[in-house]
């Protein structure tokens, strides 16, 4: 058994060194939080919400931000798009959100959005943001699900060469197993490359995933493979697809963090 801090963790957006440099060596059997006992402040709170949904929900329903209601609004947020575990909804059978939103350097972002002009698509409804990394100045965060769905995937998306797997029908970040025989592993990772692959080859955007796939070396796909068969370029939805389509929201206060994890290697 070994115990890591937060700064062993190395924790970034959707990574870590147990997906880096770890990856395959542990698994997780506890984590340790450190709260705060005191409730913040609702300035404090607004600005640790860092999902404006979230706020316009709240400020809808004309309640009080707080910790304890901007959780009750994430898991509303959450539980729309299938993202908590729920009998009856087949949506929810997934492991969360399964594709990355890409971070690109500004002439990466440029190139993409010339090539989406090329291509007749209003790139203005594709949200963006600026992320800050320790190793450099900004780059631009763009949305997968905005992605996956211009490319020709829309939401509920299934194919005849990957038996008993979907896109979620409410939300095309998260793949999801139907009530039906075939799904396997195989089949998953395959839709999950077939979209990864189109997306590459429409805008010049490779999709990293976010689960670990066990044994995904025999089978996970990289940048220098052939591509699957093409799939045919629609514009699918006049819904927008928002940056982080979970809803997801970071809630806890200055002192609140992830104090430590203990693994067994």
């Amino acid at each position: 058994m070994k115990t890591f801090t937060k700064e062993d963790c190395m924790f970034v957006y959707r990574s870590s060194n147990f997906k880096t440099i770890w990856r395959n060596r542990f698994v997780i059997v506890s984590v340790e939080f450190q709260l705060a006992r005191k409730q913040p402040s609702n300035h404090l709170a607004r600005e640790q919400s860092s999902n404006e949904r979230v706020l316009e929900r709240l400020q809808a329903k004309g309640e009080e931000i707080t910790l304890s209601t901007i959780r009750n609004a994430v898991l509303e947020i959450r539980g729309e798009k299938s993202m908590i575990l729920c009998d009856g909804d087949p949506n929810s059978r997934s492991a969360g959100s399964f594709f990355m939103n890409p971070i690109l350097q500004e002439n990466v972002y440029k190139s993409v959005y010339e090539n989406i002009r090329i291509l007749g698509i209003d790139g203005s409804s594709m949200p963006a943001k600026i992320v800050h990394q320790d190793d450099d100045e900004g780059r631009i965060q763009i949305s997968a699900a905005w992605l996956i769905e211009r490319a020709g995937f829309c939401r509920g998306y299934e194919h005849g060469q990957f038996p008993g797997v979907a896109l979620s029908s409410r939300h095309c970040l998260a793949l999801v197993t139907k009530d039906s025989e075939g799904a396997s592993a195989t089949s998953l990772v395959g839709l999950a490359d077939f979209i990864r692959t189109r997306v590459k080859k429409v805008f010049g955007v490779f999709l990293n995933i976010e689960p670990t796939v066990l044994g995904s070396d025999q089978y996970s796909l990289s940048e220098d493979d052939d591509d699957p068969p093409k799939a045919k370029i629609i514009q699918t939805l006049s819904q927008e697809s928002d940056l982080d389509d979970t809803g997801s929201s970071s809630a806890f206060s200055e002192s609140s963090s992830i104090s430590s994890t203990s693994v067994h290697e």
